[in-house]
């Protein structure tokens, strides 16, 4: 590990997934960062990412903040960031108790549980799905039944990245979704007590990348994103798109965002938050209260001047600069997508080498395990997904002929079987 740098330092609440580009940003700026994992049983895709070299001291909660807190005392903590969505509840808890700037815990669970998260919204008036939060398929059934009616999204209230997101278009399939749910282990590690049921809301779907301070919001980036659904099961990523500010419906899903960030007590930080702009205008569909988990930094950079990461580390080293630009809009400076690599079958990767700029002339960087013999599994899911692919370009003729090509690619020669 470093030799602590002089200046202040920043505790990271696992710093892995798009939080483990942070520690690095920080060192530009002159500050150290200490590590803290939140829990003994994070999954390992995550706890492959961590970087300990990253860090002064990598400290493991194990459920105990008092030996958090002590451990941290030896370090000039002057900011705590969580870096994914396992992190969020105890970043706020460790701000809370160092009496630095932060979210507070009042408002914690309901940053992180999808029904709680409605469920606040809709008391405030903000426009949300009907929403419910059930530990048996009957009472669901009778709830749906009786409210919202027939199709709805089952899912567990506390997990990330479409994990176990069913559409259910009857009681019967409904009924399957709790089995599969309930009692389970999700993604992230923690059991699934009860599911989230909504009214199946239509529209394109969105998300919008904020940083705040001071109860301020920023909103770095807006992206459109585009799924494709598996018959009665989970969601694919397919594409997302970097939307130039100003064109589509980018004000009104500015003004329904910073509502929302405002209605959770959203004050301090990042947030990835996603929303369906329907018939009725913007519904949630879910607030992240960490960075965008997804994402290659530098293409983002390319195309706008900055990246969530970046933003979020000026909001803490330099408030008073942030502050002065929190209300600019963004400008994107060229055309950006991320295209989602979607594997047909189980099988391993075959030649990687077919994504390169001689093939793809827009190709900006893969996000992604794809060296040669890689086991991959059917896509099913955002963590099935062997990789993403970004494109870099100045016309959308450009982004849309190599997104054609990629999934060329993947028809002949970017999988093969095992």
């Amino acid at each position: 590990m470093n030799e602590q740098a002089s200046g202040a330092t920043v505790a990271i609440v696992d710093p892995v997934s798009g939080g483990k580009f942070l520690a690095s940003e920080f060192a530009r700026r002159g500050w150290s960062a200490v590590a803290v994992l939140s829990r003994p049983t994070l999954p390992e895709f995550y706890t492959a990412q961590l970087c300990p070299d990253d860090f002064l001291d990598v400290i493991q909660a194990d459920g105990d903040v008092d030996e958090v807190l002590a451990r941290l005392a030896a370090y000039q903590v002057r900011a705590v960031l969580p870096g994914a969505e396992t992190g969020v509840a105890l970043a706020d808890e460790l701000a809370e108790r160092l009496c630095l700037v932060g979210n507070g815990t009042a408002l914690s669970a309901h940053r992180r549980d999808k029904y709680l998260m409605m469920d606040v919204l809709a008391a405030k008036g903000i426009p949300v799905p009907e929403s419910g939060s059930f530990d048996t398929a009957a009472d669901l059934v009778a709830w749906t039944e009786a409210g919202p009616g027939w199709p709805v999204v089952i899912k567990p209230r506390r997990s990330c990245g479409t994990d176990s997101v069913y559409f259910c278009q009857d009681a019967e399939r409904a009924r399957a979704a709790v089995a599969a749910i309930v009692g389970q282990i999700n993604v992230i590690g923690e059991l699934n007590d009860s599911v989230c049921v909504q009214r199946l809301v239509t529209g394109d779907q969105y998300f919008v990348n904020t940083i705040s301070r001071a109860g301020r919001h920023s909103v770095c980036e807006i992206w459109q994103d585009r799924k494709r659904a598996l018959p009665g099961r989970s969601l694919v990523y397919d594409i997302e798109e970097l939307v130039p500010y100003g064109v589509g419906p980018t004000r009104e899903l500015v003004s329904y965002v910073k509502s929302v960030l405002d209605a959770l007590a959203l004050t301090e930080g990042p947030a990835h938050t996603e929303v369906m702009w329907t018939a009725e205008g913007p519904m949630l569909i879910e607030l992240n209260a960490r960075v965008q988990g997804s994402i290659i930094t530098e293409p983002v950079t390319a195309a706008l001047g900055h990246n969530h990461v970046t933003r979020t580390v000026d909001a803490v080293t330099d408030p008073d600069s942030f502050l002065a630009t929190v209300d600019e809009p963004y400008h994107a400076a060229r055309r950006l997508r991320a295209v989602s690599l979607i594997a047909p079958d189980d099988g391993q990767i075959g030649d990687p080498s077919l994504l390169c700029t001689e093939l793809i002339p827009t190709f900006a960087g893969v996000m992604g395990d794809v060296r040669a013999g890689r086991p991959v599994q059917r896509t099913v899911d955002l963590f099935s997904s062997p990789g993403c692919v970004y494109l870099l370009a100045d016309t959308d003729e450009e982004i849309e002929r190599d997104t054609a090509r990629i999934r060329a690619i993947e028809r002949d020669g970017l999988y093969a079987p095992r």
